[in-house]
């Protein structure tokens, strides 16, 4: 408390110091609104925008890792992808269909061997399926081997096809009565092939 006493407080109460004081924190004040304040928000929004592009960068990237990844999928996988649409197409595709199938008896049985082909009414998917369906019924002529060419052929033409099931018949003649429906040397006979040819409209 001595010392206390002992300072000499009229020093401060000159007005040319109290003056002084005075600009001073009149400087400091002006100089904390005018500059320091905004300053500092400046420097709030600077940080918040670094923030937020941080975050647009992080999400950047991931959307480009994933891109990247599906770009990887796309190369391994695009081949098959491309077959399975052409197997099974978004929409039954009739007219492609025959087109197929009179080429395919055109290089095997001979175009004019194949007497009838019908596509029976589409049935699209049900609730419980994810496939539609296009009936076949195709009748050809011809002998043995020609006949199993175009059974084979139809398994391997791009679009996925299911035989249920296949009538050999011989063709009407001296020779029908007791013939080997499946004499490889020859032997005339046509044949009745029901079928099923399959889409999906979930791929479109």
């Amino acid at each position: 408390m001595k010392r206390f006493s002992s300072i000499d407080l009229s020093t401060f109460k000159r007005p040319t110091v109290l003056v002084s004081l005075a600009v001073v924190l009149v400087l400091a004040g002006a100089w904390w609104f005018a500059w320091m304040s905004p300053q500092g928000a400046k420097l709030s929004s600077v940080n918040q925008q670094e923030t937020t592009k941080q975050a647009q960068l992080y999400s950047l990237q991931t959307e480009l890792a994933t891109s990247r990844y599906d770009v990887s999928l796309l190369q391994k996988y695009g081949s098959y992808l491309q077959r399975f649409t052409a197997a099974v197409p978004p929409t039954p595709e009739a007219q492609v269909l025959t087109t197929q199938l009179f080429q395919l008896a055109a290089h095997t049985v001979g175009s004019r061997h194949l007497t009838a082909l019908s596509d029976d009414t589409t049935a699209p998917p049900t609730a419980t399926q994810s496939l539609g369906e296009v009936p076949l019924t195709i009748d050809i002529a011809g002998p043995y081997d020609q006949c199993v060419s175009f059974l084979r052929g139809l398994y391997k033409l791009p679009r996925l096809i299911t035989i249920s099931s296949i009538t050999p018949s011989p063709q009407s003649g001296p020779a029908s009565a007791g013939a080997n429906l499946l004499d490889v040397n020859g032997q005339p006979y046509t044949m009745t092939i029901s079928a099923t040819a399959y889409f999906s409209p979930s791929i479109g």
